[in-house]
């Protein structure tokens, strides 16, 4: 009745397949979820984190602030930041994965008649890599409340 025909290029298209299925994986166009129902290895065809810590300040209270942030590298060395915030402001950074430690040191608050700022210590506990953080953390710092009276929030995600 029905003849069967054998297909010249059937081995070809399944050599083509066994050549780009890896290739498409590694570059990212194969979704993670599709490899692991196939059983393999999702992880295998991600690309590799960049490297960087993130840092993310948000001002949410009614005064402009100054924070002064204290970064620990693995070599020993310490930077001092001071970083200037509106009301309702904020701002991102980005450090290397060379970053060791993470201190909000104090803050500087806006006097609300116009007069000298608030200078106050932060009382906030460094954040140690490697335990608090990791590479590749996103530390998010909120300042938040009335003026004098400025809660500082910190969450790592």
């Amino acid at each position: 009745m029905f003849r069967s025909r054998r297909r010249p290029w059937r081995g070809f298209q399944t050599l083509a397949l066994l050549v780009l299925v890896p290739v498409l994986g590694c570059a990212g166009v194969i979704n993670p979820a599709l490899v692991t129902t196939l059983g393999g290895n999702p992880v295998s065809v991600l690309p590799s984190l960049e490297g960087f810590t993130h840092t993310l300040l948000m001002n949410l209270s009614d005064s402009s602030i100054v924070v002064r942030r204290q970064l620990r590298f693995y070599n020993d060395e310490v930077v001092v930041i001071s970083d200037p915030l509106n009301t309702l402001e904020w701002k991102s950074f980005t450090h290397n994965c060379n970053l060791a430690g993470y201190q909000v040191v104090n803050i500087s608050i806006a006097s609300p008649g116009g007069g000298d700022p608030i200078d106050g210590p932060a009382n906030v506990a460094e954040l140690l890599a490697d335990g608090d953080f990791f590479c590749g953390s996103l530390i998010a710092i909120t300042f938040q409340g009335i003026s004098p009276n400025i809660e500082i929030s910190i969450e790592v995600f």
